[in-house]
C-alpha cells in the first residue's frame, strides 16, 4: 500500500512538471508581433523613423540592441491619448505633494517620476559622467520646482533616452557581480529590473522574471504576459535581421 502511495506521488508530480513545462514551452513560442498586431507595429515603426534614438544610445557606449528590447514592451503599450490623460490628471498632484500621492507613467517609455528621482539619487551618489548631470536634481530650489523639472525631463524623449542610459550604466555597476549564461539572460533580468525596480533585492527580480502582470490595456484586466518575454522576443527578431545579410 505505502508502495501504492509513494508511486500515485511519483506520478502527480510528473504530470505537474510536464504541465509547467508546457506552459513555458508555449509562454515561449509566442509570436508577439502577431499577438499586438498594430500596437508591435507602431513601436517597431516608431524607431525605425527615430533613428536618432539608436545613434544617441551608441554615443554612449550602450549596446543599442539591447536597451531598445529593455523598453520595447513600453512602446507597445505607449497611447498618446492615455499618455495625456494620465499627465493632465496626476501631474498637479505629483508636483504639489510627490510620488507618494502620485506615481505615473510618461512618454514613450513609460517612466514614472520614482524612477526619475530614484536615477537622480543614485547619478549623484556613483558621481557618474558629467553628461548626465541634467538628470541630478538641484537641490537649491524647493522641492516642488524640483518635481516640476523632473516631469519636463520626462516629457522630452531626449531625456528619456538619456534616463535609459543611465540607468543601463547604473544597472552594470548594481550587478557587475552576476554571472550571465548568456546576453539574454541578462537582457530578462535587466528588463524585469526597468519594469519592476531595479534597486530592488536581486531575489526578486529573478522571480518577477516569471510573473505574467504585463498587459496592454487601459484598464489592467486584460491578457497578462511576462514583460521579460516580449524584450527578448524583439531582442532576438532584431539581431536575427542584423546577421542577415
Amino acid at each position: 500500500m505505502q508502495l501504492l502511495n509513494i508511486l500515485k506521488r511519483f506520478k502527480f508530480i510528473t504530470v505537474v512538471l510536464l504541465c509547467l513545462g508546457v506552459i513555458e514551452s508555449n509562454a515561449q513560442t509566442i509570436n508577439y508581433e502577431q499577438e499586438f498586431k498594430a500596437d508591435y507595429q507602431k513601436a517597431f515603426t516608431y524607431l525605425t523613423e527615430n533613428k536618432w534614438i539608436a545613434d544617441s544610445l551608441a554615443k554612449y557606449h550602450v549596446p543599442v540592441n539591447f536597451a531598445l528590447s529593455i523598453v520595447f514592451p513600453e512602446l507597445v503599450r505607449y497611447s498618446a491619448i492615455r499618455d495625456q490623460m494620465e499627465i493632465g490628471g496626476l501631474k498637479i498632484l505629483y508636483v504639489s505633494f510627490g510620488n507618494d500621492y502620485a506615481d505615473f507613467s510618461i512618454g514613450r517609455f513609460q517612466m514614472k517620476p520614482s524612477f526619475a528621482e530614484q536615477i537622480s539619487n543614485d547619478l549623484r551618489s556613483l558621481q557618474l559622467p558629467y553628461k548626465f548631470s541634467i538628470l541630478i536634481r538641484n537641490h537649491s530650489i524647493s522641492e516642488e520646482n524640483q518635481r516640476k523639472a523632473i516631469v519636463a525631463n520626462l516629457e522630452s524623449i531626449q531625456k528619456q533616452v538619456l534616463y535609459l542610459t543611465a540607468f543601463y550604466q547604473l544597472c552594470e555597476q548594481r550587478f557587475k557581480s552576476v554571472s550571465w549564461k548568456s546576453e539574454e539572460e541578462k537582457l530578462r533580468f535587466y528588463a524585469t529590473a526597468y519594469n519592476c525596480g531595479y534597486k530592488k533585492p536581486l531575489a526578486y527580480i529573478q522571480q518577477m522574471q516569471n510573473q505574467s502582470y504585463y498587459d496592454i490595456s487601459i484598464s489592467g484586466l486584460g491578457k497578462k504576459y511576462k514583460y521579460a518575454d516580449i524584450s527578448t522576443y524583439y531582442f532576438k527578431s532584431q539581431s536575427k535581421s542584423i546577421r542577415q545579410p
